[in-house]
């Protein structure tokens, strides 16, 4: 693999090198200067990246980034999988992940570059883990031995950053990895709602509130704060919930994040809650924290503000909601202190299947166009897939924690090359692993065929099985190989064992299995450009100026 990404690397140093001179872009960042930022994934994606990256190709993909005009990272850290053992009173820190986010934090600075890390991401493919992300969520807002957790996890990483204190850029929470007091506790029984209102204070909170305006949103005269419900989203009194969520998040989860990180501040909620009233829904805003000193993250992609019935939208009409969209964030341009740190010009999302468009034509155009409003309206930018990424349903894929999380046979091996591991196969060898499809993929439900991309470091024959049935004999050739295959009715199973096993000696660098790309059109998930590389690199230097 390295050789590859070292020729794509070259030919993007190329591209740059056939720039005229004054489109360079300077040597070193300083934090006073505009925030042209992207997420790095290397060529894994957010759920993986951890165990995935390879330690020799980071130093030639933030060379790429520097080349494109960014000048800051933006890094993911997730609590599941750098935390281990959540029953205990303790949880158990795993060595290896801190050691890279310490490589990471180090090759970020070594090339000038600033970062800003996003604690607390939910998402990890770590196994046997004793919780999950919504009980996680729920131990914050409620349970005192969770929020130690989370204060030694954040220590933790703040004893990584001390040593890189330089280049730290910001420190994010964001509402959308502590999502369960909207996407799930409002969908319970009601009598776990009334034990979770009893745990979290709601009912307390409540008797704070205007009693009158509380009986006409619950529609009862007699009101018991003690025994009080969660309400369901279809409920007017729904409007009081959202406030009350929207301060326990800051109380909760925000402040004591700054008792560790003083720098932190939210990604807001930039969208709003549809309410119930007589009249039919009423669109409600969260706190967009306008007093917040440090910077605060926001995202932004054509579905804001549009009707989302599958539209593409005009230049004219994307630029417009755009403008708004800033105003509204910045407070009319008094609180520009904000990094729209994912800016998804374009949106493939598979959740959300009729969300608005930019009109193909219109990207690049928009691109150029966004300039003096970003300038304008907030600090700084960033991408969210600045390179393409599948969604890999393997954990330790490429195989750098050794064999943790696979079942192999026992004359399976790993073996370091340089500072990359591969995994030696001999004939008749086999290694497996089980996952549940609803976990592991985007939206697993909606595939109807799966892609396994398998990169050998030489010639050989692998028999690919799932849950006892064969699915495909692949023939590689040193490099990448991809062999797609109808998987329908084993995305609607809930637990998959996936086996390879090799017909003749086999050396394998990493594995994909996937079934969606997420597109942005900056780099391909191959690492190629693509068609709007070069009008991000025009931004960029427009945004320096």
């Amino acid at each position: 693999m390295y050789i590859k990404k070292n020729l794509i690397l070259a030919f993007v140093l190329f591209l740059s090198a056939c720039q005229p001179t004054d489109q360079k872009q300077p040597t070193d960042t300083k934090k006073h200067e505009y925030i042209k930022s992207v997420h790095y994934f290397a060529d894994a994606w957010p759920k993986t990246f951890w165990q995935e990256f390879e330690e020799e190709q980071v130093e030639g993909d933030l060379q790429r980034i520097k080349v494109d005009g960014f000048n800051t990272v933006v890094l993911t850290v997730s609590w599941m999988g750098f935390e281990n053992i959540f029953k205990a009173a303790e949880t158990q820190s795993d060595a290896r992940m801190y050691n890279r986010l310490d490589f990471m934090l180090e090759a970020i600075t070594q090339q000038g570059l600033q970062y800003i890390l996003r604690v607390g991401y939910p998402h990890d493919f770590t196994p046997n883990m004793d919780t999950d992300y919504v009980q996680l969520c729920l131990g914050l807002y409620g349970d005192e031995k969770v929020m130690q957790q989370w204060l030694a996890y954040l220590d933790n990483v703040k004893q990584i950053t001390n040593r890189y204190q330089a280049g730290l850029s910001g420190i994010l929470i964001s509402w959308e990895d502590h999502w369960c007091p909207h996407f799930v506790f409002p969908f319970l029984p009601a009598e776990r709602r009334i034990e979770l209102s009893q745990q979290l204070g709601y009912g307390q909170w409540m008797e704070k509130q205007d009693r009158e305006l509380v009986k006409v949103l619950m529609g009862e005269n007699q009101l018991d704060f003690n025994a009080m419900p969660l309400p369901h989203k279809d409920e007017p009194v729904y409007y009081l919930y959202l406030r009350f969520v929207d301060e326990l998040l800051e109380q909760r989860i925000l402040n004591s994040t700054k008792t560790i990180f003083p720098s932190a501040a939210m990604e807001i909620r930039v969208d709003k809650d549809p309410v119930n009233s007589h009249k039919g829904k009423i669109w409600v805003e969260h706190d967009l924290f306008f007093d917040e000193p440090n910077h605060r993250g926001t995202y932004w992609a054509p579905f804001w503000g549009a009707r989302n019935e599958g539209e593409r939208l005009s230049l004219e009409q994307v630029l417009k909601n755009f403008e708004y969209f800033l105003r509204y964030v910045s407070d009319d341009g008094r609180s520009i202190n904000h990094v729209i740190e994912q800016f998804n010009f374009t949106d493939n999302t598979p959740y959300f299947p009729n969300n608005a468009l930019i009109e193909d034509g219109s990207v690049i155009p928009f691109l150029k166009a966004s300039v003096p409003l970003l300038k304008k309206y907030s600090v700084g930018y960033g991408l969210w897939s600045y390179q393409d990424y599948v969604d890999n349903a393997l954990y330790n894929a490429s195989f750098e924690f050794g064999l943790d999380g696979w079942q192999v046979t026992d004359n399976v091996s790993v073996k370091n090359v340089g500072e990359d591991q591969q995994l030696h196969m001999p004939s008749g060898a086999r290694i497996a692993q089980r996952y549940a499809p609803a976990k592991r993929f985007m939206l697993s439900r909606s595939y109807e065929t799966l892609t396994l991309c398998v990169w050998a470091e030489a010639a050989g024959t692998i028999e690919v099985s799932e849950n006892g049935a064969a699915l495909t004999q692949i023939t590689l050739q040193p490099g990448l190989n991809c062999e797609s295959f109808n998987a329908n009715a084993l995305m609607h199973a809930v637990d998959v064992e996936f086996v390879v096993t090799a017909l003749s000696d086999l050396v394998i660098d990493e594995l994909k299995l996937f079934g969606f790309v997420q597109y942005l059109g900056v780099y391909d998930e191959d690492g190629n450009p693509g068609p709007y590389l070069q009008a991000i690199r025009d931004m960029n230097r427009a945004l320096s100026q």
